[in-house]
């Protein structure tokens, strides 16, 4: 991903500021579920991510963040495999 913006940076800084602020939120999130299942425990907090609410906020956050490295080509077959397999359920 840090490769990808690196390429926005020069080539289209408006959407490379676009890409980092959700890169940003990206790990922000991440955090808060550490933080979560350090208080709250993994069972309380995976229960929680099952919430359909919270499945499609993070399907479209990820489609957010997926979308771009799709239209540039900047995803691997692997990257896209795994993309496809978490997508493929919530559809």
């Amino acid at each position: 991903m840090r490769n990808f913006i690196d390429l926005l940076e020069r080539t289209n800084p408006q959407s490379a500021e676009g890409m980092k602020q959700k890169l940003a939120t990206v790990e922000s999130a991440k955090q808060e579920l550490q933080r979560q299942v350090g208080r709250d425990g993994s069972l309380a907090v995976a229960q929680r991510c099952t919430d359909p609410k919270f499945v499609k906020g993070m399907s479209n956050a990820l489609a957010g963040l997926m979308t771009p490295l799709m239209f540039q080509n900047a995803m691997n077959e692997e990257c896209s495999d795994s993309y496809n397999r978490i997508q493929a359920p919530m559809q």
